[in-house]
């Protein structure tokens, strides 16, 4: 009688494992399928995908823009096949979150009983971030899918009875391909090495170490060739230096303030989960240090695979070579819950009936923090192409029309490169603002050169409030303001001569 209850509790644990990731499919093709128009960074790289072909994508690109070659040939693949609409564009990202889900589903049935699996498969599928990047033209969902795969694959392949050519074959090619697909590869590739490794160790396999080595020759290789080519300019530039300051750590924390600054900025990468309630955050940490210390305990080889990457993450942080910004470290998030999802599941063997009580009550009560703040991220942010319709209904041509700086690259974009472009081409030629434009300046030049009484219009997105604020004013010193379309996503002016 026991046997087939507990078959029946395992049955009913499958579908509700099956559900979850169902919706999160179907909630990922749904903002997917929203086809929100391109916000300034993913707008910059479909100007670099439209002007170069394959080889050009190799050198480091313009518009101050990172993505790995391989992530940019699949995307040009792609704008080659289907366009370069939204849809198109975003398309790798897309199949990238599904095929996450997959594998992250797939990795937990090696560590994870099935009565705990549920609450860290609810953690990705309702995370905001994970939804969002999951259709934006940014390699970060494909840097997820990559660590991901690379985990299940080290847990698939068996180092100690797979032939020495064969695994040399394997991971070399591997291990190259991801490192061209995904600059953070490299973290998780130093994972794998280490998982294969402490195998080799643990059974006393000395020989097996010299494929192994080998191997991570290659990759170390590649990874040399990979930044000097590409990443070097990139990871030592003062502008990016300075836009990720905050997000790097202190190497030798010499104060309070420091180690809280090392903890806050780590510990960001969790409180993705916590919706509206801080409380969520101490309950995941709670299951952090829990799994930590029983894949320590329990997982041997594995304790290393998901552990090593953290803290490569970390180390190359704390030499401010990778900033933990949320966004630019997604692809640990899922090592993360992996550990989260093993510190929650140690319920499962406790005896005190009480205890897993209170344990599964925490989960639950996290998980429908997750859940709730799902409704409450916005997916859309830059919908300049709202702003450009209102303009056109008012009747005002391009020569007539300033477009805000940071709403240039999406401006070009939809003008010059969307397969609707012709919809635009009337306000082609607006006036493009310069970074370095004062706004007090424009105004009067408004008034003063193109002093006719004729209404003259401009679109704001990508602006923070205060730089909103600023600008706005510097033109209305000037300008009398006669008609405006105001959103979260687009802001339009009409503004004419004052009397």
């Amino acid at each position: 009688m026991l046997q087939r209850r507990d078959n029946k509790t395992e049955k009913w644990m499958h579908l509700l494992v099956f559900a979850l990731l169902i919706t999160g499919a179907v909630l990922r093709m749904y903002i997917y399928l929203q086809n929100r128009n391109l916000i300034i960074d993913e707008a910059n790289i479909a100007r670099n995908i439209y002007e170069r072909g394959f080889i050009d994508l190799l050198l480091p690109l313009d518009y101050e823009q990172y993505a790995p070659p391989l992530f940019l040939w699949v995307t040009k693949l792609f704008s080659l096949l289907f366009g370069m609409g939204e849809l198109a564009l975003r398309l790798y990202p897309f199949l990238c979150s599904l095929g996450a889900l997959w594998l992250f589903y797939k990795i937990l049935k090696n560590l994870v009983p099935i009565q705990a699996m549920w609450y860290p498969i609810s953690l990705l599928v309702f995370s905001g971030i994970f939804l969002r990047y999951s259709s934006e033209l940014k390699q970060y969902m494909p840097d997820v899918f990559i660590t991901l795969l690379l985990i299940w694959l080290a847990l698939q392949i068996n180092f100690l009875e797979c032939r020495h050519n064969r695994f040399l074959i394997y991971w070399m090619a591997i291990g190259s391909v991801a490192i061209w697909a995904s600059m953070p590869s490299v973290f998780v590739l130093a994972g794998v090495g280490c998982y294969y490794g402490w195998q080799a160790v643990a059974a006393r396999q000395y020989r097996k170490l010299l494929p192994l080595l080998a191997i991570s020759a290659v990759w170390v290789v590649q990874f040399a060739l990979y930044y000097l080519l590409i990443l070097e300019d990139q990871a030592n530039s003062d502008y990016l230096q300075k836009w990720h300051q905050n997000d790097f750590l202190f190497a030798t924390p010499a104060n309070k303030d420091e180690w809280n600054h090392n903890w806050w900025v780590f510990s960001a990468l969790m409180r993705q989960f916590e919706g509206w309630n801080a409380y969520v955050h101490d309950i995941n940490t709670a299951f952090l240090i829990t799994g930590t210390i029983m894949l320590a305990r329990r997982a041997g080889a594995r304790f290393f695979l998901l552990a090593v990457p953290v803290l490569a993450v970390c180390a190359a942080a704390a030499l401010n070579q990778f900033s933990l910004m949320v966004r630019v470290s997604l692809f640990i998030i899922p090592v993360l819950m992996i550990v989260i999802g093993y510190g929650f599941a140690q319920y499962y063997y406790l005896r005190s009936v009480w205890l897993k009580v209170i344990i599964l009550a925490a989960g639950l009560y996290a998980a429908g923090c997750n859940i709730a703040q799902t409704t409450e991220w916005r997916y859309k942010y830059e919908e300049i192409t709202e702003g450009m319709v209102y303009l056109q209904e008012k009747g005002l041509p391009g020569e007539a029309v300033s477009i805000y700086q940071g709403s240039v690259p999406a401006f070009i974009y939809y003008t010059t490169m969307h397969p609707g472009k012709e919809k635009w081409a009337s306000l082609k030629n607006a006036d493009l603002i310069h970074w370095t434009t004062n706004y007090d300046s424009l105004g009067w030049q408004m008034r003063h050169v193109w002093g006719s009484r004729r209404p003259l219009g401009i679109i704001y997105t990508s602006a923070t409030d205060a730089e909103f604020t600023e600008r706005h004013q510097g033109i209305r010193n000037h300008m009398q303001m006669t008609d405006s379309f105001y959103t979260p996503t687009v802001k339009a002016f009409i503004f004419i001569k004052p009397e």
